[in-house]
């Protein structure tokens, strides 16, 4: 499991909280803080396309996870691939002539699967739903405890470990000799 992505995808969903914003969104003339629904409504929108934006990610993973396994490329190179790909799970077809891999910057150079994007996307997901949400996201009381097994090990810990003393026996589950976020924290907005 890949850990490196988890602490950036948590604070991202500082910058869609309702009460994140009313922090620092200001009215460029009044300086009055940003409306409670218009914060929520922010973060509402933030949300609306969460489905399609996962099954993306998992495109990618796909492409990635084929790619790079046993298989050999399809006589039409990588472009084939990527266009077999979207043909069997895309629910909206892409573009025709799309060369999505070629901005594809995580295809190469990334030290990890791309699928292990989508599960920091669902470890971070679990970390703010036990330690931030309803109103506890500014407490010292979360923060330290993020800070504490999260942020300040790095590397230093296996990330089964970090990801368990964190969020507890339940944030995982035991997939084919491996680890996987849990299926709740995989799935939700």
């Amino acid at each position: 499991m890949d850990m490196v992505e988890v602490p950036s995808h948590w604070m991202e969903r500082f910058a869609s909280d309702p009460q994140c914003l009313a922090m620092w969104a200001r009215h460029a003339s009044t300086g009055d803080p940003i409306p409670h629904a218009m914060a929520a409504r922010i973060q509402q929108v933030d949300r609306m396309f969460y489905a399609l934006n996962t099954q993306h990610q998992a495109l990618l993973a796909l492409v990635d996870l084929r790619l790079h396994g046993a298989d050999p490329l399809p006589s039409g190179g990588v472009t084939q691939l990527v266009r077999d790909v979207f043909a069997e799970h895309a629910s909206i077809p892409p573009p025709p002539n799309h060369k999505l891999q070629l901005r594809f910057g995580h295809l190469v150079g990334y030290g990890g699967g791309y699928y292990a994007y989508l599960y920091a996307h669902a470890l971070a997901r679990g970390i703010w739903r036990r330690h931030h949400q309803d109103g506890a996201a500014y407490t010292r009381q979360a923060g330290e405890r993020v800070r504490r097994h999260l942020l300040q090990p790095g590397g230093a810990r296996w990330p089964h470990d970090v990801i368990v003393g964190l969020q507890g026996e339940g944030a995982l589950q035991k997939v084919e000799g491996g680890w996987a976020p849990a299926l709740h924290d995989a799935v939700s907005a």
